[in-house]
């Protein structure tokens, strides 16, 4: 990275060879000119013990501050995971945040490995079954694939139709 164009400037360059201030200078119109040092704030952490987030208010995060005003008892934070990172939900199940097209979504881990396994995404009819009950083992061998579909009607023809959309759909999983 090199610096500034500006002469004595230390900053690295962003836009057209000079640094943010610079360019917010020439782009305003204005006569480049050295820039002010700001000083560094020094970051507060929160009062709770234990607690490594900066300061919001009275000398606590956040978090803890909401807690106060409803008057509960201050108890930890959860760690904040970052995007990618992995958790476990209330019901078990390991998931992963994402960002797909600018919003961070939830995606099981079973799911995730049972459609790179078929090579296509889960159906929303389609659920994964772990034959252990261990939700966290999420070895392929553990799972079952699951269908909630049935056919619409009772008339022989119409299950004739649905076995062979079924077959049509899951017929290559049996090919061994």
């Amino acid at each position: 990275m090199e610096n500034c164009l500006f002469p004595g400037c230390i900053n690295t360059k962003i836009c057209k060879g000079y640094c943010g201030g610079h360019y917010f200078q020439l782009k305003t119109g204005k006569q480049l000119c050295p820039l002010r040092k700001r000083k560094k704030k020094i970051k507060k952490k929160c009062s709770f013990d234990g607690c490594e987030r900066g300061v919001c208010a009275y000398g606590l995060c956040n978090p803890h501050r909401k807690q106060q005003l409803k008057n509960k008892e201050l108890k930890p934070i959860k760690k904040i995971r970052k995007c990618g990172e992995g958790n476990i939900t209330s019901q078990g199940y390991k998931v992963f945040s994402k960002t797909i097209n600018g919003k961070e979504v939830r995606i099981c881990e079973h799911r995730k490995i049972m459609e790179e396994y078929l090579g296509r995404d889960l159906l929303p009819t389609e659920h994964i079954h772990h034959i252990n009950g261990d939700k966290l083992d999420n070895r392929i061998e553990n799972f079952e694939l699951w269908n909630k579909t049935h056919p619409h009607g009772q008339k022989v023809i119409d299950k004739v139709k649905w076995a062979i959309e079924i077959l049509q759909l899951y017929g290559e999983l049996f090919n061994d």
